[in-house]
């Protein structure tokens, strides 16, 4: 009986060790940016370009275009601060300093700004 109740700690041990370990292991490393693209009317601009930059390296992430309802999503970045640049041939470039984005934050910058003409 003894021993019954000793292997069966020694399993539930070994359980518990492996579900920790394994949630550890799966923790997110990478940030996600979403937000929308608006005219000064307030309507939403699909097809604007949406580009995040680090300000610490200086690098560019590869860049999105925005949806038929203005909405962007810019998945896996690393936790850093960027600067978000929205262009649009015809509209003025709009540039939005000091995101900080850190690992499996999902940051919703909303309006990003209204790009106009």
């Amino acid at each position: 009986m003894e021993w019954r109740l000793f292997v069966r700690g020694l399993v539930t041990v070994f359980v518990v060790g492996i579900a920790l370990s394994s949630s550890a292991l799966a923790q997110i490393s990478t940030g996600t940016v979403a937000g929308t693209v608006k005219d000064q009317q307030g309507l939403p601009v699909p097809g604007a370009t949406v580009t995040l930059v680090s300000e610490a390296r200086g690098t560019r992430m590869a860049p999105v275009v925005s949806g038929a309802t203005g909405d962007f999503v810019v998945p896996n970045l690393t936790p850093d601060t960027y600067t978000v640049e929205v262009t649009l041939e015809g509209f003025q470039a709009v540039r939005r300093a000091g995101l900080v984005v850190g690992g499996a934050d999902r940051v919703n910058i909303g309006l990003v700004s209204r790009i106009c003409g």
